[in-house]
């Protein structure tokens, strides 16, 4: 019988201590096993450095899930003709980034970080499937509220392992108080640490896994803003410590985001700013709106905030661009508050960035406020321009 998943055999033929863990981990998933296989189908086919190596190094679920995020964007690349090297760890030389998109013209410098919203909901329901499949006899419907601590997703190691932390005690408790009353009648509360355990009744044949909500009233986009905004400009001060043959080319921040609460609108918004479009003109105030938008488009530096980096970057060849993100005022809108591009210096070390978002759809966006020396002034290649925003 053919193996199901023989490129994943492929990919981890020299790291089986790592297979396992996956097969421990995810060995129910099908879904996920089938597209991972298909990922490295892709990798399989094509010339990729050290890519075999680098799977070699990883150790731990986490990292794995990290590296598949590497994969997304290194796909992306091989797709459009280009090849990659995966850089791999090594103590002697300092930071690195994570892999080298190689052309016949240059090449390009990728660190990728990533926001997922699957850690603390997949481990929950993973958990409270293996549940029911071990207890079949147990009829109920498990409803599931993350506590504050819980619902808001971090980025920061520390803070990621300080949730899973929780999560798994709150499982820990929940088992323990679950299997003491295994006979009580629902409905009824298993209050834990981080979590809310809804016990009710269901008239299904066996027991299954309710919603999961959290106890956010309003959306944190804010938050979240904040989180990303600093996991983006940690990611670009680690240039400053890459060994000099990684100075040189441009420098790419790939950012892969599975939050549904953080999409690529608010990604735009956070990295080029926010924009104030003047009132609908009427008969009342048409002589008011006027006179201030001549009085922003006469002196936009009493108006756009950071109006001598834009200016700059004008003359860096890229208008075309800064118009159409009304960066430079037209059309009766203006840069009212500024983005992270033009307000934290570790930006200078980025070109670009790419967004993928939940559905897997990748795009990128240009940094016309970046050191001269990494800055393409206006010249995306065209792989890049194809899914410019």
């Amino acid at each position: 019988m053919p193996n199901a998943f023989e490129n994943i055999d492929w990919a981890l033929q020299m790291n089986g201590p790592l297979f396992e863990k996956i097969m421990d981990k995810h060995g129910q998933d099908r879904d996920f096993l089938f597209s991972i296989d298909d990922l490295f189908r892709d990798f399989r086919k094509c010339e990729c450095v050290n890519l075999l190596e680098k799977i070699v190094q990883i150790g731990d679920i986490r990292s794995f899930h990290s590296f598949i995020s590497e994969l997304h964007f290194a796909q992306y690349f091989i797709r459009n003709g280009q090849k990659v090297e995966f850089i791999l760890a090594n103590s002697n030389d300092g930071a690195s980034p994570d892999f080298i998109c190689i052309s016949e013209v240059e090449r390009i410098i990728v660190e990728v970080t990533s926001l997922s919203e699957d850690t603390i909901t997949g481990t929950i329901l993973g958990f409270l499937r293996i549940l029911f499949t071990r207890l079949p006899g147990v009829r109920v419907r498990i409803d599931v509220e993350l506590k504050e601590e819980l619902s808001i997703p971090q980025i920061a190691r520390e803070q990621r392992h300080n949730q899973n932390d929780i999560v798994l005690m709150s499982i820990g408790e929940f088992m323990e108080q679950f299997l003491g009353n295994i006979l009580r009648v629902p409905p009824y509360t298993i209050d834990t640490m981080g979590v809310r355990f809804e016990i009710e009744p269901t008239g299904t044949e066996n027991g299954c896994p309710g919603p999961i909500i959290t106890q956010c009233i309003e959306v944190p986009e804010d938050e979240l803003c904040r989180n990303v905004s600093t996991d983006i400009s940690r990611k670009a001060k680690k240039r400053s410590s890459f060994r000099p043959d990684y100075l040189g080319p441009p420098y790419l921040i790939a950012y892969d985001c599975g939050e549904s609460l953080f999409d690529r609108t608010s990604f735009e918004i956070m990295l080029y700013g926010k924009r104030t479009t003047l009132g609908q003109a009427n008969n009342r105030h048409l002589d008011l709106i006027n006179r201030n938008w001549q009085a922003i488009i006469g002196s936009p530096q009493d108006y756009v905030p950071q109006w001598e980096k834009i200016e700059l970057a004008l003359k860096n060849g890229w208008e075309s661009f800064l118009n159409e993100r009304r960066m430079i005022p037209n059309d009766f809108t203006y840069l009212s508050e500024p983005g992270i591009l033009l307000t934290d210096q570790n930006m200078n070390n980025v070109t670009g960035l790419l967004f993928r978002d939940r559905f897997e759809k990748i795009r990128f966006l240009p940094n016309p406020f970046c050191s001269s020396e990494i800055n393409l002034h206006g010249e995306i290649p065209a792989f890049l321009r194809k899914i410019s925003c």
